[in-house]
């Protein structure tokens, strides 16, 4: 049958044919799948910067007439009410600066978050450390008069997203390597299906002449 694959198709001889042809569609796939992750990721990344800058906008826009002395230093508030869905506010002029954390998220490093420069932007950063370590999303914006206000939200949503889209292109991936090779080793059936038909009915032609050939037996 023309579409069934028979052991002889599997030979070493086929199987040297095929293997240019299976190197092609998989890293062809390969090509398509790193491209996919990379379209997934920068829009991924791009709705999580656009999320953290509206965040912003809106604790800017309820805090207008807070003064930034009146807040200088370290504070805990609650997430909801004050932060607007942003982790932390950072409100750095000179040397003097405010924080603001929420408790969305339990505990945050302190220390890592200080250690932050004032200018540091990102999407999936990792902030803190051990059990206190964060993916967090920051932004920053710059005034004139030497204000900078750095802001930042929960990133592990999409990053968890994002990581379990590369686990599954990966387990296709994977998986599609014994497909490809079925599909090399008929491409290469395909292929040689004339020339096998062609030198059986060679094979016929001489066969038939031999026999024509041959004295009548009497």
């Amino acid at each position: 049958m023309f579409l069934r694959l028979s052991r002889e198709d599997f030979s070493w001889s086929r199987s040297k044919k095929a293997l240019p042809v299976f190197l092609l569609l998989w890293v062809g796939g390969l090509l398509l799948g790193l491209l996919y992750l990379f379209s997934v990721r920068t829009h991924l990344q791009a709705i999580e910067r656009d999320q953290t800058e509206k965040m912003l906008d809106t604790y800017l826009a309820a805090n207008r007439s807070t003064s930034t002395n009146r807040l200088l230093g370290s504070s805990y508030l609650q997430h909801e009410t004050l932060l607007h869905g942003l982790t932390f506010i950072r409100i750095t002029q000179g040397a003097d600066q405010m924080v603001v954390v929420g408790d969305q998220m339990g505990p945050l490093d302190f220390k890592g978050l200080i250690n932050l420069p004032p200018d540091s932007t990102g999407v999936w950063l990792p902030v803190g450390m051990g059990e206190e370590k964060h993916l967090l999303t920051i932004v920053v914006r710059a005034y004139g008069n030497g204000v900078l206000i750095q802001a930042g939200k929960d990133g592990s949503q999409g990053y968890n997203l994002f990581t379990q889209l590369v686990r599954y292109t990966v387990f296709i991936l994977v998986c599609s390597i014994i497909m490809l090779w079925l599909l090399s080793i008929f491409f290469i059936k395909i292929s040689l299906t004339p020339l096998i038909t062609t030198r059986e009915r060679i094979a016929d032609l001489i066969k038939q002449s031999e026999t024509g050939l041959l004295p009548e037996q009497g």
